[in-house]
């Protein structure tokens, strides 16, 4: 569980967004890099950017 931003908090903020919205879960995953999720936060920059 993360200790910058326990799970309880990042749920909260995110049940809060009025906005298209998804969530991606690293369960065993602390802060560090994560090559996969990196790629996936990409991806859906360059979706919702688009002209």
């Amino acid at each position: 569980m993360g200790t910058v931003t326990p799970p309880s908090t990042v749920f909260a903020a995110y049940n809060h967004l009025q906005c298209p919205k998804d969530i991606s879960v690293h369960r065993y995953h602390g802060h560090e890099f994560i090559p996969s999720a990196h790629t996936r936060k990409l991806q859906t920059l360059r979706e919702r950017l688009k002209p």
